[in-house]
């Protein structure tokens, strides 16, 4: 099985090689691009189109990013809530349990429900 995966990986990289080679074979013709200010003579194709992908992608991670951390610090505060609430019931079970206002000296006392009935 590791080797299927091992040869599966290497011709997927290799098929990764050959569109990149061919991408460029392709769109290797030099342009001119007119940006606002400035035009850009002799500028390849390839580079050009993978220079835009790539700051998209950019884009997009850090777009990305800044829901993940929206996210990440969301987690943190109902991790802080529910530790709180954790604490907040940890208290309440070490509490004396009492039958009634006039017998509140003694506490009630906590029986199992495997011993011998009585």
């Amino acid at each position: 099985m590791t080797l299927l995966r091992r040869g599966f990986v290497v011709v997927l990289f290799i098929g990764l090689v050959w569109a990149c080679v061919e991408f460029i074979q392709r769109n290797a013709e030099p342009i001119a691009v007119d940006l606002v200010a400035i035009t850009l003579e002799g500028v390849l194709l390839w580079k050009l189109l993978a220079s835009v992908c790539g700051i998209g992608f950019g884009l997009a991670v850090i777009g990305m990013g800044f829901g993940s951390l929206r996210a990440r610090m969301e987690t943190r505060r109902y991790r802080k809530a529910l530790r709180e609430l954790e604490s907040e019931v940890h208290q309440l079970r070490n509490l004396p349990l009492e039958r009634g206002v006039e017998d509140s000296a003694e506490p009630i006392l906590a029986t199992t429900s495997g011993g011998s009935g009585g």
